[in-house]
């Protein structure tokens, strides 16, 4: 099975945490791509986010979106209702979907996705934060997704202090085994 590592851009993201799985396939999520230019794929929820990062345009790796710009080459992944994928899902959210349906990949380590706080990088500049109230509804999404994994998915949590708790949790001890 082809393992990934989806690296989000919670506040416990670093170049440290992108540089160690770099042997990995990798999906990086919004302003994470930084931190692996050379990632598989960037996946960005929010066509605000696209439009304040022109420069991720320029990103060689395969780049996916719900609500892709109109002028570029950013694939526009379809709502999946059931499985919490809509235009109101959170992006790494969005990019475990891409890794286990559009690539195919089984085996899922998560970073970054710490759900609180703000970012590695603090807070955007130029879209909207993340409240509180919406980190709940993010929770709420993770777990239903979690119901409906693709058959033999096996999904871990490797983000110290994360609020999503429908994975097991790995912790440093564990990865380096």
């Amino acid at each position: 099975m082809t393992s990934f590592a989806l690296l989000a851009s919670g506040p416990s993201m670093s170049q440290t945490v992108a540089d160690s799985v770099r042997m990995m396939h990798r999906i990086a999520i919004n302003d994470a791509f930084r931190l692996c230019p050379d990632a598989d794929a960037l996946v960005a929820t929010d066509r605000a986010w696209w439009d304040a990062n022109p420069d991720a345009l320029a990103f060689k790796g395969r780049k996916f979106s719900m609500n892709p710009p109109r002028t570029c080459a950013v694939e526009r992944v379809s709502p999946a209702k059931k499985l919490g994928i809509s235009t109101q899902s959170n992006s790494g959210l969005l990019g475990l979907h891409v890794g286990l349906t559009i690539f195919g990949w089984r085996d899922a380590l998560l970073y970054g996705v710490d759900n609180h706080g703000t970012h590695f990088f603090g807070p955007h500049k130029k879209v909207r934060n993340t409240t509180p109230e919406r980190f709940e509804v993010f929770r709420q999404q993770w777990a239903e997704y979690a119901k409906y994994l693709p058959a033999g998915a096996i999904v871990f949590n490797a983000t110290p202090g994360s609020t999503i708790d429908c994975f097991p949790f790995l912790d440093d001890r564990e990865l380096a085994a």
